[in-house]
């Protein structure tokens, strides 16, 4: 939530008109570029927004396409930093189990990635979840758990070498 004086203030959504989403993220890098103290976090049930969940695989790998896409154009280093490094550790899971089916890595040192990811990402999302009056998700979660750096590593390859649609439109990285 913001102020529409701020918005005049710090232009809007101006310098990303070419970028097919994300006007809300570069609003609030702006903000707490010119005013850091005073960016707040309101973690409050009463403030949470809920929208309509993607309803197809399609809609969703289009979705998370262009939100991938999108992260080089964030301003934020730590924003950068932990996408990096969630999408390394995605993709170390990958690798190690195509290196581990071939015999160059032992089958431990796959299970020991997985086990701790799926452990650091069930700490993160419980507390989410709680939040949000949705633990009831968390049922899936082992399945899910499994298959996202699959997911995630295939999104990140598709949001640099191909285009996206959104709303009924076509766009390029």
């Amino acid at each position: 939530m913001y102020r529409k004086d701020l918005f005049t203030e710090l232009n809007g959504f101006e310098n990303n008109d070419d970028i097919a989403s994300g006007d809300d993220i570069f609003l609030l890098e702006k903000a707490v570029k010119k005013y850091p103290k005073l960016v707040k976090y309101l973690k409050s049930k009463n403030a949470i927004v809920y929208s309509k969940a993607e309803s197809s695989l399609s809609g969703l790998i289009q979705q998370r396409i262009r939100w991938a896409a999108k992260t080089s154009n964030y301003k934020s280093t730590f924003g950068k930093f932990v996408g990096l490094l969630i999408l390394l550790m995605n993709a170390l899971i990958v690798i190690v189990l195509f290196l581990s089916v071939f015999g160059i890595f032992n089958w431990l040192y796959f299970i020991g990635f997985l086990v701790l990811k799926l452990f650091m990402d069930y700490l993160l999302l419980s507390k989410s979840a709680k939040l949000f009056n949705q633990t009831n998700l968390l049922n899936n979660y082992f399945f899910s758990g499994l298959l996202y750096p699959f997911f995630s590593v295939f999104v990140a390859f598709k949001a640099m070498f191909s285009k996206y649609k959104w709303k009924g439109r076509s766009f390029k990285k």
